[in-house]
């Protein structure tokens, strides 16, 4: 199977534009899963200068794939910051901090809507004020 592979890999990803070489690469990966010692052949294979082209797309689509995870990364830690913050104001300013108002917040997926909550928080006289509208 993996002979096969490489040589529809061969053919196909050398003739065809980098959108296509994308598409094939995702419909490969998906529906002609390798096992460990496929994996291996054909980790050898692509080493061979005959697999260049091959080896281009998919460390292109590698680095696609960091920046993707990395954008990702960053807002998640940008959202579990905010998290903190709100937490850390609600439980310094109010001596019990309910687990539902807790979970409530850790909840809450959009920045700007933590951003008000913050805002809230400094200002609030009880915990209702969070959940009033503003």
């Amino acid at each position: 199977m993996l002979r096969r592979l490489a040589s529809m890999q061969k053919r196909s990803l050398l003739s065809t534009d980098g959108a296509r070489r994308s598409l094939l690469l995702n419909i490969i990966e998906c529906y002609l899963p390798l096992n460990a010692a496929e994996e291996a052949e054909m980790q050898e294979r692509i080493t061979q200068p005959e697999f260049q082209e091959v080896r281009d797309v998919i460390t292109s689509y590698e680095e696609r794939g960091i920046e993707r995870g990395i954008r990702e990364g960053i807002e998640q830690g940008i959202l579990r910051g905010k998290r903190q913050a709100v937490l850390l104001v609600v439980r310094s300013r109010f001596s019990e901090v309910p687990e539902a108002v807790v979970s409530q917040i850790e909840a809450v997926t959009d920045a700007t809507e933590l951003d008000t909550l913050l805002q809230k928080a400094l200002t609030a006289a009880d915990l209702q004020d969070l959940s009033r509208p503003t």
